[in-house]
Order: structure tokens, then C-alpha cells, then sequence
């Protein structure tokens, strides 16, 4: 929990009962009587056959990936919920707590035709088969206080085992989806001479995805983060046409000219989650986007500084995204066709030998992406509207840059080698909010890292001592509105400083 925002429930009930958590964008720490607790299994195989038939390679690769999960939640996010009888200031003084699963299998196919010399003509062409199964749990168990014994105080009656009343509700549903995708594609490359050269690419794809749904629930009536029993089925196809052109030309042996237009085509969609009632079930349309590129890759210096430069553009429309919404009191993420948005910028990464030992290199990129013409989802709870037409998109920040340093000491220690590296990387500000919540970002910031590594001549042996953000600089990695209620934040690993060793061994 980060932000909380004055109510009446926060100020007499929340806030309190978080105590002595630190309720700002610094807090790492927890307070639940549920453990978060998440168990992956992942699995997969694959297998692949070349087959050199002369002028062209025939490949067949084949795999399959399976894949298990299994969480458990604190969904009030407090360790002595409910405290008091659910009514008044107190209304919404709940115990939730999530347990799900799932299971995925993903089955791919691919059969792929090149031709193996170089020539006027060069090209590859293939059929691809794509087919994905989940199987889906999630229970939630609410447990409110309905009355008690005890006397009421400012207005709140509290409750305790053996003087007070608790319901317990729960929700189960059980969900399948399915997603099975045909495509056929071809690119090949025309050589007009040996510095000119056109690209053309072309993929046809079949889209059918389904899914089955059940919703029991012990009440009637909605409850906090569960509405009523809800079934549904259905399916839905489509197709699309995807590609790219492209031009490129050697302006010298090391100086590469191009630019680029890219079609692209992302598949439709369905909205399945715990809470979707028969508004949730219509289909997401396929997202299509033009793009566009120019840049120049150059080796320069006698090849001692690689230097890339690209500049883009790119147009989304029934753009497919993430809405956090409200449902039955609890904070959701739907998917929907968010309407259309664009992307343009520039990058550029580099890679410069100083001298023999020391070296930099890094990149830059500077990105507006922002929302052309928004639509809300049906039936969304969260006000959204034209306000935040032309607003910056989620985690989209305007400005990213890195730089490395490698330098190899001039020791001469005989059989060994002794390295230094150093880096910083900076993002400006990030908003993690399509609706643009005005508390859901992260301001700019930048993290310095750095290491030793003693390694023998044939790098057969190393060790390694790293120093992770040296500054000690807090970030998060995403803020998650609650409503008006409060804001979630998620910490990663390296916002905060830490010292580790490797050790390593080639053999």
C-alpha cells in the first residue's frame, strides 16, 4: 500500500488498522493474515529438422510448452479485518482472500522453406500452426461482521470471536479459453546490385479463439469483489494481412542506409475474468497499426564505434489495452479496444572502443506516445472520457538512456585480468494509468550500478563482485489505483541497494 486518500473508512478504519506500515510511495512492507504466496511450474520441449536439398534448407520445428501457477492473495490487504459491524462508516469492513490456478499448454508448428545461397533473389517462406488451452480456478471468501454485543464507540461497534456475528461468502469460478491461429508467410529479398537492395514481406493469419465460463456464488446478491452466478460461452474468428517493404542501401562498406513500412495485425480478443458479467462478453476486435521507419547503422573510425540512428513513427487503431476498472467493489484489469493512439520518436545505441582495454557504450531513445481518440469499455465504473485524449500512454516515458563503461586495468598480473564496469541508466517520468490517474507514477529517476571481476587469461575462471543501485534511489515499477480509495505499488529487487558475488566456471 502506498498513497491512501482521506474517507471517512480510511481515516477511521483503514489507515489505522495498517499501523505502523508508513502509508507512502516508500513503503515495502505488508500487513496481511494471508501470506502472498505464487508456485510456478514451467515445462516445455522442442525439436527441429534441417534439410539441405541443394539450393534451398527445408526446416520443421515442432514444440510444446506447458506451464502451471498457482496464487494466493490478501485482497483487504489487512491482518485484523473486519474490525467492526459492516454498516455506516464501516461499510465495506471486509476479509477477502484469493486462491486460483491455472494450467496452459501451447502446441506450435512451424514449416519453413529458405533458399540456402546468396542470389538475386533471396527468400524464406513457411506455414505456421499456433494452438493455446488454459483451464482456469479462482475462489474468493469474504468475511463481514452482520452484528455484536459489544457497546459502539464513536459511532463504530467492534467485533471479536464470541461476542459478535460473521458471514462468510464466497465466489468460485471455473474458466476455459482457447486460441488457435493458421498463418502463411513469405519475405524475400531483391538484390538490384551489391550495395541496393528491396525487402518485401507478406503473412496471412486465421485467428479463432473460445472460451467457456461459470460463476457460482453462495449469495444472491453482489457482495465485495464478487457479483452474482454468471455462465457464458462463445467464440469468435478473424483475419488479417500483416507485412512489411523496405529499402536499404550501402552507402559505404560501412555506412547503411534505410527506411521501412511495417503492416501490422494483432489478433482478436476475449475479456474472460472472475467478475465478467454479459457485458464483458463481446469481442475485442483485432488491432492493426501502420509504422514507419528511417535510420542509417554505420561502423566508423576503422570499425572502433558502432553507431545506429532510427527515427518512427506508428499508428494503432482498436488499439487492444489494459483498463483498471471497478467491479463489485474490487479493482480489475479489462481488456479493451481502447481506440487509437500513435508513437513517434527517435533512438540511438552505440558501442565505442576508446582503446584496446577501456570502451563505452549506450543508447538513447526519446518516445511520444500518447492517446489520439479514447473509448471506455461498456458499462465501465471508472469515469473516463475525451479528457485524456492526446495524454502520454502507460508506461510509455518520454525519455530513456543508458551508458556502460568496461575497462580493463593495465595490471599486468600474469595470467589473470582484472575488469571494472560501471553503468546508469535513466527513464524520465512514467505514467501507469490509461484513465491518467493523477497519483498513478513514477517520477524520473536513474540507477548507477557497478562491479569488479577477476577472471584467468582463458576466462575459464571468474569471480565477480557487483554493487546494485549505489545511490540507494526507490522506484517502483507500477502504481494500481483502488479507486479514490488508495494506491498499490510494486517494489522491484534493485530499488534499493545491494551487494552480491558470482562465481563462475567454463568448462
Amino acid at each position: 500500500i502506498g498513497t491512501v486518500f482521506p474517507s471517512a473508512f480510511n481515516n477511521a478504519v483503514f489507515i489505522p488498522s495498517l499501523a505502523p506500515l508508513v502509508l507512502d510511495g516508500k513503503n515495502k512492507d505488508i500487513d496481511n493474515d494471508l501470506d502472498p504466496y505464487t508456485k510456478d511450474k514451467n515445462s516445455g520441449v522442442s525439436g527441429q529438422i534441417d534439410l539441405d536439398l541443394g539450393g534451398v534448407t527445408l526446416t520443421s520445428i515442432t514444440a510444446y510448452r506447458h506451464w502451471y501457477n498457482f496464487q494466493q492473495r490478501d485482497g483487504d490487504f489487512r491482518s485484523d479485518a473486519p474490525r467492526y459491524v459492516n454498516t455506516g462508516t464501516a461499510a465495506g469492513d471486509v476479509r477477502s482472500h484469493d486462491r486460483g490456478d491455472l494450467k496452459f499448454d501451447q502446441f506450435t508448428q512451424e514449416l519453413r522453406i529458405a533458399s540456402a545461397n546468396p542470389q538475386f533473389f533471396e527468400y524464406v517462406a513457411g506455414l505456421y500452426y499456433y494452438h493455446t488451452k488454459e483451464v482456469d480456478f479462482f475462489n474468493r471468501t469474504v468475511t463481514s461482521c452482520t452484528a455484536s454485543t459489544l457497546p459502539t464507540v464513536g459511532g463504530l461497534t467492534p467485533c471479536a470471536a464470541g461476542s459478535s456475528t460473521f458471514v462468510t461468502n464466497e465466489g468460485n469460478a471455473d474458466f476455459t479459453t482457447k486460441l488457435t491461429s493458421y498463418s502463411a508467410f513469405g519475405q524475400g529479398t531483391l538484390n538490384f546490385t551489391d550495395a541496393f537492395r528491396g525487402i518485401l514481406g507478406l503473412r496471412y493469419t486465421e485467428d479463432k479463439v473460445s472460451y467457456d465460463f461459470a460463476r457460482r456464488s453462495t449469495s444472491l446478491a453482489a457482495f465485495s469483489g464478487v457479483n452474482p452466478a454468471f455462465a457464458s460461452a462463445g467464440s469468435i474468428k478473424d483475419n488479417g494481412w500483416s507485412g512489411n517493404a523496405g529499402l536499404q542501401y550501402d552507402l559505404t562498406d560501412d555506412i547503411v542506409a534505410y527506411t521501412t513500412y511495417t503492416r501490422g495485425y494483432k489478433g482478436p480478443a476475449l475479456n474472460v475474468f472472475f467478475n465478467m458479467l454479459a457485458r464483458d462478453t463481446g469481442r475485442i476486435d483485432p488491432e492493426k497499426s501502420d509504422a514507419y521507419e528511417v535510420g542509417l547503422k554505420t561502423r566508423l573510425f576503422d570499425r572502433r564505434l558502432t553507431l545506429n540512428l532510427a527515427g518512427f513513427y506508428a499508428k494503432y487503431d482498436n488499439y487492444q489495452a489494459n483498463f483498471l476498472d471497478i467491479v463489485a467493489g474490487q479493482v480489475v484489469t479489462r481488456l479493451t479496444n481502447a481506440g487509437t493512439v500513435s508513437t513517434r520518436g527517435i533512438e540511438m545505441d552505440f558501442n565505442a572502443a576508446i582503446t584496446d582495454d577501456f570502451s563505452l557504450s549506450g543508447g538513447f531513445n526519446y518516445t511520444d506516445a500518447h492517446i489520439n481518440e479514447f473509448i471506455c469499455p461498456p458499462g465501465a465504473a471508472v469515469t473516463c472520457a475525451a479528457a485524456i485524449n492526446g495524454k502520454p500512454l502507460p508506461f510509455a516515458p518520454k525519455y530513456k538512456g543508458t551508458v556502460t563503461m568496461d575497462w580493463r586495468l593495465p595490471l599486468n598480473i600474469d595470467g589473470f585480468n582484472v575488469d571494472l564496469n560501471s553503468s546508469l541508466v535513466y527513464q524520465s517520468r512514467t505514467q501507469f494509468d490509461i484513465n491518467q490517474n493523477p497519483n498513478a507514477f513514477q517520477s524520473a529517476y536513474a540507477i548507477w550500478d557497478a562491479g569488479i571481476k577477476v577472471s584467468t587469461d582463458d576466462d575459464k575462471y571468474s569471480l565477480s563482485f557487483i554493487a546494485k543501485n549505489l545511490t540507494d534511489k526507490q522506484f517502483v515499477i507500477q502504481r494500481i489505483p483502488n479507486g479514490t480509495s488508495f494506491m498499490r505499488q510494486i517494489t522491484p529487487r534493485d530499488a534499493e541497494r545491494y551487494f552480491g558475488v558470482t562465481a563462475r566456471m567454463n568448462f
